[in-house]
């Protein structure tokens, strides 16, 4: 004897199809062969059909659950959304303001007391500084949106580490002798200077942390850069620490946990008469991020501040020779300097001939007066086609140089530029063209190479740069 328990399925005479439930005992002879069932055979079709329908059901609910904790989260995300756009929001509308408030109060106090106030001077001075305060965070608001919409390129050129380090120096040299501020370099156990490397952004973060020691360092304090190389990584690459160290006011213990965090700022009544956008730090983590480093900070109140980065980097690709005549790793435009003073360009630039080409009349005034200050005539057009229009008309020669917006009407910058540099003139062809735009990064910069410009200044002109760039078009080729 041996019992059975069986469920199938079976085509009925009217070919549909049914579940059966078949229980009992199966009788066996001596030898173990079959000779009989004894048990019942139901028809069970129901009972399967319910049971299909509530593993359905409890499927569907599961997967509701899902959905509603999906839609509990994305509710959550758009919420703290929304309030980090309204935190933005709100901290744009101040840090833009306050600038703003400064330079149109002073505009306005400057136009009321007229030229002869003893105050214009100062009016000035602020209405400078509040600029520069301005443009600065309009820098910081575009680095940020770049480096979360991914735009940003991590570009890798063969160079020497040591370099970037030494000209710190050089480039904060102002600033530094502003508040008579001491900056010592020091290099250790380097033994692969030449190397690949980000250099764009690692010079941007290493000013970006020497820039905030600096602004939160009084005056006469000391400020030092250590360069080390590390062990190689187990990747086998080449690592690099720098150590910034300041003797400024440091941070408090609170606030260093956030100072990644944009627009976090220390609400020390010290701190906050000190102008900052609050962004400059969560640009450095997350270039240093990109650049596959990372960053850290330590500070002590009125002790100072210790940034860390550590930087992994490649081995060259080119021999540091093959590298020098490699046109493609370097600069897209370099000022080269012969060592002349700011005096001894002017001179060289009195006299020259410019057309101006610029669709906003403001700036073509302002244009005019700078240049007209150092002694360069000028001569006018509102667009590239104006523009295109005076060079063919005029006799070879006339013009020394071409100062070229980028986005004007009827034809912009690029196009008149492909339009004077496709002529058969040679004048014409090959007349010195900087552009002259808010078109600020890198990847302007590089177009405006491509199209065959000569140099590139940044919106607000300034008239060192702006001396700087067409004396080394001009004199520096």
């Amino acid at each position: 004897m041996g019992e059975y328990d069986m469920t199938y399925r079976l085509r009925c005479k009217n070919g549909e199809y049914r579940w059966f439930q078949g229980k009992g005992e199966l009788v066996k002879d001596d030898n173990g062969n079959v000779i009989s069932y004894q048990g019942v055979i139901q028809d069970c079709t129901a009972d399967i059909e319910m049971q299909r329908l509530n593993q359905e059901r409890t499927h569907a609910l599961e997967e509701l659950k899902a959905s509603e904790f999906a839609l509990q989260a994305a509710l959550e995300e758009a919420k703290e959304a929304s309030k980090a756009k309204s935190v933005f929001l709100s901290n744009m509308s101040h840090d833009i303001r306050t600038p703003m408030n400064a330079i149109i109060g002073f505009s306005n106090l400057a136009i009321e007391e007229g030229p002869d106030s003893p105050n214009q001077r100062e009016y000035l001075e602020k209405i400078k500084s509040s600029g520069s305060h301005l443009i600065a965070l309009i820098n910081n608001i575009l680095d940020m949106s770049k480096i979360e919409s991914g735009k940003v390129n991590i570009e890798y050129v063969n160079g020497s580490i040591t370099e970037v380090a030494n000209n710190l120096k050089a480039i904060l040299m102002a600033n530094l002798s502003e508040k008579q501020q001491t900056f010592n370099v020091t290099i250790n156990n380097i033994e692969h200077d030449y190397v690949r490397f980000d250099r764009l952004h690692l010079n941007q973060v290493l000013l970006n942390c020497l820039g905030n020691s600096i602004k939160f360092t009084p005056e006469n304090g000391l400020l030092t850069l250590e360069l080390t190389e590390l062990p190689r990584d187990e990747k086998g690459r080449v690592v690099f620490k720098f150590v910034m160290s300041d003797t400024g006011i440091g941070m408090s213990p609170e606030f260093l946990k956030s100072v990644f965090n944009p627009f976090e700022r220390e609400r020390s009544s010290t701190i906050s008469k000190i102008q900052g956008t609050g962004l400059g730090m969560s640009i450095v983590k997350s270039l240093t991020e990109l650049m596959g480093g990372n960053i850290s900070v330590e500070s002590q109140i009125n002790v100072g501040t210790t940034y860390t980065l550590i930087l992994p980097v490649e081995e060259p690709t080119l021999e540091k020779d093959e590298e020098e005549d490699n046109e493609v790793q370097k600069s897209v435009y370099t000022i080269k300097d012969d060592g002349s003073s700011k005096d001894e360009k002017i001179s060289k630039l009195l006299g020259l001939h410019v057309l101006l080409v610029d669709d906003n009349s403001v700036n073509r005034m302002l244009g005019r007066k700078l240049l007209g200050r150092i002694g360069i005539t000028v001569e006018e057009a509102e667009n590239g086609e104006e523009a295109c229009k005076i060079i063919e008309a005029t006799e070879p020669g006339k013009f020394n140089l071409i100062l070229m917006d980028i986005q004007m009407p009827v034809m912009n910058g690029y196009e008149a530029t492909d339009r004077l540099r496709s002529s058969e003139n040679g004048y014409i062809k090959n007349i010195p063209i900087i552009a002259m735009t808010a078109d600020a990064f890198e990847e302007d910069k590089r177009k405006c190479s491509e199209h065959g410009m000569n140099g590139h200044i940044t919106k607000p002109i300034l008239v060192d740069n702006l001396i700087n760039t067409i004396y080394s078009a001009l004199y520096m080729v």
